[in-house]
């Protein structure tokens, strides 16, 4: 189950170089979306960052990592890693799996 924690999203975005004053565009934009929460099955407890290209598909990835975890509480700690190139493709968009 997800804890009583909060479910932290963030969005942040990170220019490097250019300078606004003399509008001169950054050399470098870093775009960042996260989500993070905590899933908790006694005697377990993980802390889960998501991130991904955007807000909509961190949520969407977000969820399929909880209920991956609600199967299988050992999921991070035991046995072999899921497939996660293969959940993101199941749970993704037609248009994120093409983008992204």
């Amino acid at each position: 189950m997800l804890s009583n924690d909060a479910i932290t999203i963030a969005r942040e975005k990170t220019e490097v170089g250019g300078e606004p004053r003399l509008k001169i565009p950054p050399r470098l934009l870093i775009l960042n979306n996260r989500t993070t929460f905590t899933l908790s099955r006694p005697p377990i407890t993980e802390k889960v960052v998501v991130r991904a290209h955007t807000l909509v598909s961190a949520v969407r990835m977000s969820s399929v990592v909880a209920a991956i975890f609600m199967r299988n509480k050992l999921v991070f700690r035991d046995g072999p890693e899921p497939d996660w190139k293969e959940k993101w493709d199941a749970a993704a968009s037609p248009y994120e799996r093409l983008t992204f």
